[in-house]
């Protein structure tokens, strides 16, 4: 039976996958799953420490959407020998722009919204649901699934505010690391992780699979069966083949 390892994104429960889980068991598929707030801090170190005790050297196939996505990618480059592949959904190793890696989020629009979160985070998540479902096949069933998993998570001891900022940070020299087979999925109207970004990611990793899918930021709900198509081609070795 394979093993995968389920982790969710900011500010959002792992439950917020339980269609994606139920879709792997269906698939002989050995399922766990963590939501940041599991980690005891807000750290990298944490959260590596966290997703270490959930593997418990027992070689997985990691899944993460957006920077839960940015973990398994992390974990990956940092215990190769735990890890079977890896599957990103929506994530990027640089979510904020640079000079060389202009497809991330432009530096004044992220600032404005980590204010917000500092301000009022109920607030800033209002808004911020509905950014995560734009351009879903199912935007109202999107929203509400979104709404309930961020309101578990605000309901937890996390602080959000300190854990946006590991999405600040720039990992590709992390990512450039990762030895086992990887398979990045994005969305075509995706805010968050754009579309530009594929390429991007090309360039980085040119041994990984890009693949560029319909629908929202919550990849997830919109395209359940190839994220288990990836972790299948994982499974069956052949990583840029899907």
């Amino acid at each position: 039976m394979n093993r995968v390892i389920l982790v969710s994104g900011w500010c959002m429960s792992a439950d917020v996958m339980e269609p994606l889980a139920e879709a792997l068991s269906s698939q002989n598929c050995n399922v766990s799953s963590m939501s940041l707030a599991d980690a005891a801090g807000e750290s990298w170190e944490a959260l590596l420490t966290s997703l270490d005790h959930l593997v418990n050297s027992e070689p997985a196939i990691l899944v993460g959407w957006s920077l839960g996505g940015n973990l398994c990618a992390r974990y990956a480059a940092k215990h190769p020998e735990n890890v079977v592949g890896v599957v990103t959904m929506g994530s990027t190793p640089s979510f904020v722009a640079t000079e060389d890696w202009p497809a991330g989020k432009h530096p004044d629009a992220y600032q404005e919204f980590a204010d917000g979160v500092a301000a009022d985070i109920q607030l800033a998540m209002k808004g911020f649901v509905p950014i995560c479902a734009r351009g879903s096949t199912d935007l109202k069933s999107a929203i509400r699934t979104l709404r309930a998993s961020a309101k578990w998570a605000l309901a937890q001891q996390t602080d959000w505010r300190v854990l946006l900022d590991r999405l600040a940070e720039d990992a590709r020299s992390e990512w450039k690391k990762i030895t086992c087979l990887g398979i990045h999925l994005l969305a075509e109207n995706d805010p968050l992780a754009k579309l530009g970004i594929a390429d991007d990611l090309l360039k980085l990793l040119p041994a990984h699979n890009i693949q560029v899918l319909p629908g929202s930021h919550a990849i997830f709900l919109d395209n359940t069966n190839s994220v288990v198509e990836a972790v299948k081609t994982i499974t069956n070795g052949t990583g840029k083949d899907v």
